[in-house]
């Protein structure tokens, strides 16, 4: 199991944890959370991103992506590579 979380500002400033997400599961790469703090309309114009680390105890992200008003800004993403099986 991978945590996952919303983070505040785009990828590349980095931000603190604002929400936090079931954790992606490894086998299967899915994850399933109904967020009820924000709406559809906030999550829309929401200055975040979304981290899914390799275990809670460690700051090694296995995909990192802009969400809200960061989605576009094309140059702000990173590509992150892990061992199969993670």
């Amino acid at each position: 199991m991978h945590p996952a979380n919303i983070v505040s500002n785009s990828v590349i400033e980095g931000g603190e944890v604002e929400i936090s997400l079931n954790p992606v599961d490894g086998a299967t790469r899915k994850s399933t959370t109904n967020v009820t703090s924000l709406s559809y309309e906030e999550l829309i114009d929401y200055d975040g991103h979304i981290n899914v680390q390799i275990s809670s105890d460690a700051q090694t992200f296995i995909t990192q992506g802009d969400i809200g008003i960061n989605e576009l800004n094309w140059s702000n993403y990173r590509i992150c590579t892990c061992k199969s099986g993670h």
